[in-house]
């Protein structure tokens, strides 16, 4: 083999490692882009699926924060519902005097003073229930009148003990009761 032979087949030599480490080269080249790409998808889909549930979480959060608003609402409409039902009861309680079953009424609660506090009860009225109300058994009427709706406050002769049958007071005391069947009333399931 001569020098030239010997020249020809180490270049031959030479371009086929060139080749192949070329071919390596290449491969490794396309393995690490295929790695490359690979972990790109993988953090997109992470990126994806980390959005949606952030994206999740703020619309349950705003839906929550929307619903309990709406529920805040809505009791408060229901509240001046039921303020505005109280008011028409209390408005009706106080037109009692204008009824005609009142001055009975009116005795009822003036007796039934009178026989928690004793004999010499004195007995307050407003100006309109002293025509209604001229003498009590047991009882003095006070002379000079209170300002009240209806009804009486009654009195010990020595003041120590007063018993409150008049309408303002009588309506604070059921106020709750009332509250709770105007509430009943308004809302109550399968009702208006």
């Amino acid at each position: 083999m001569g020098l030239e032979e010997l020249r020809t087949e180490i270049l031959r030599r030479g371009l086929e490692e060139v080749k192949k480490i070329e071919s390596e080269a290449a491969a490794e080249e396309d393995n690490a882009l295929k790695a490359v790409e690979a972990e790109r998808k993988a953090i997109l889909e992470k990126a994806k699926e980390e959005a949606a549930l952030a994206i999740d979480a703020e619309r349950s959060e705003r839906l929550a924060s929307a619903r309990l608003k709406a529920r805040r609402l809505i009791m408060q409409e229901k509240e001046l519902l039921v303020e505005k039902a109280i008011t028409k009861v209390r408005e009706r309680f106080y037109s009692l005097p204008e009824m005609p079953t009142y001055p009975s009424l009116l005795k009822r609660l003036v007796e039934k003073g009178v026989a928690e506090v004793g004999s010499n009860a004195i007995v307050y009225l407003n100006a309109k229930d002293w025509a209604i109300l001229k003498n009590v058994k047991d009882a003095q009427i006070a002379s000079e009148p209170v300002n009240i709706v209806g009804g009486a406050i009654i009195k010990s002769a020595d003041g120590r003990i007063t018993i409150y049958n008049n309408l303002e007071v009588l309506f604070k005391e059921h106020e709750d009761e009332v509250r709770r069947l105007a509430h009943s009333f308004l809302f109550a399931k399968g009702g208006k």
